[in-house]
């Protein structure tokens, strides 16, 4: 089954926020956490994510907002 994680975008207020990239799920002590990166290309201003589900399910998925970002001028890129 298909259908989007988070179809009303994410709540990381950063451009890019609707397309997010670079998925990563786990399962973990029951449920499953999604990590993503929110960026638009050539730009520092970028986040990783959170989301997780109890069944992975469309709808299901709750948006916990951004776990670690980075800015202009910072040593690291939080997307790459």
């Amino acid at each position: 089954q298909q259908g989007s994680v988070l179809p009303s975008c994410s709540i990381i207020n950063l451009t890019g926020n609707c397309n997010l990239w670079a998925p990563d799920v786990n399962y973990y002590e029951g449920e499953y956490v999604l990590y993503y990166a929110v960026s638009t290309s050539g730009s520092q201003n970028s986040a990783i994510g959170v989301a997780t589900s109890l069944s992975m399910e469309p709808g299901t998925w709750t948006d916990h907002g951004k776990v670690i970002n980075s800015t202009s001028g910072d040593v690291y890129n939080s997307s790459v």
